[in-house]
């Protein structure tokens, strides 16, 4: 490589809180699989339980209802704090009822974030791949490069100049970074298989609304509730209220958003917004290996490509510099 392209002195030690990865899928796909689970043994353990209190007359004392756990010394104090703001078993099922919408909450913000690692190390590699096919960076891709590697995050949001378009960061900031790639991404479908037919789906049912679009919506809520309680604002319903329908109209029992209440959420949206974000980084995935000719990307470098693997049969994840390297 000539000295003239050598990749900037900060792609050569990028933040700390930048997964050092070669293959930002595979680190994707192992976290996300990892949520997926504690997801469903907290759903399993929450249903039993929601089972054993409905066979509790709702009037029975919490007291009385756990005391086959009074002789268990630990269990004692936490007992008697339930019982202070949770006098019966039917007070007791709404508080459970509000803690599983709080882990519906909490694993959303959780694939949000896990997503933005994702995205974060994705661009480190492309911008590398730039630089390794012999292509200058442009001025969106040299400014992220001060940001991702010296701070390990995207620059500040910034307003779009058409029209006086929506504030943008993080994702869209990314993604924009390289045009010749948004419209494909633009055209990922949002689901694996249409809901109501069953059948795979090749392309979004409406092109205005795939994967990335709903991951933005995603990435914008978890600002909301950061930032504001998950309460709707006026913008956040004239910027996504497009999007919230349509998820709608794929999953049963969502209510339409209303400003100045808190954005609705059950077990379905979260595992809506699972099969998304694993289909936005696959597609992502594959750009990657192709625009860098196969040299990043993937888990079997230095060799080519060759397809999914079983998790137990995956090798190392390949480090974001390997020998031979600039």
């Amino acid at each position: 490589m000539n000295t003239h392209m050598r990749p900037p002195t900060q792609l050569r030690n990028p933040h700390s809180v930048v997964w050092n990865s070669r293959a930002p899928y595979a680190t994707f796909l192992e976290q996300h699989e990892q949520l997926n689970n504690h997801y469903r043994t907290t759903s399993l353990a929450y249903s039993h339980t929601r089972d054993i209190i409905s066979k509790v007359p709702q009037e029975t004392l919490i007291t009385e209802a756990l005391a086959h756990l009074k002789a268990i010394q630990r269990d004692k104090q936490a007992i008697q704090k339930i019982a202070a703001t949770c006098e019966r078993v039917g007070d007791l099922e709404e508080k459970l009822r509000f803690q599983y919408e709080m882990l519906d909450q909490s694993l959303l913000v959780q694939i949000s974030s896990l997503f933005e690692a994702f995205s974060i190390c994705w661009c480190c590699n492309m911008l590398l791949a730039t630089l390794e096919n012999g292509d200058p960076l442009t001025y969106e891709q040299s400014e992220l490069v001060h940001w991702i590697a010296k701070r390990g995050r995207t620059p500040p949001p910034r307003q779009i100049p058409v029209n006086n378009g929506p504030w943008v960061g993080g994702l869209t900031q990314i993604i924009n970074a390289f045009p010749n790639f948004r419209s494909q991404l633009e055209r990922t479908p949002r689901r694996i298989k249409d809901p109501k037919t069953q059948k795979a789906e090749i392309s979004p049912c409406n092109p205005d609304v795939g994967a990335l679009r709903v991951i933005e919506f995603w990435q914008d809520f978890r600002n909301l509730v950061v930032h504001s309680r998950r309460i709707v604002t006026q913008e956040f319903l004239k910027k996504h209220g497009h999007v919230w329908g349509l998820l709608r109209s794929d999953l049963r029992h969502v209510p339409h958003l209303i400003v100045d209440y808190p954005v609705p959420l059950n077990a379905a949206l979260v595992t809506a917004s699972f099969t998304t974000h694993q289909v936005l980084a696959k597609a992502m995935r594959d750009i990657l290996i192709k625009y860098s000719k196969e040299k990043r990307g993937h888990v079997f470098l230095p060799g080519p490509f060759r397809g999914a693997l079983r998790p137990h049969e995956m090798p190392p994840t390949p480090p974001l510099r390997v020998t031979g390297d600039w």
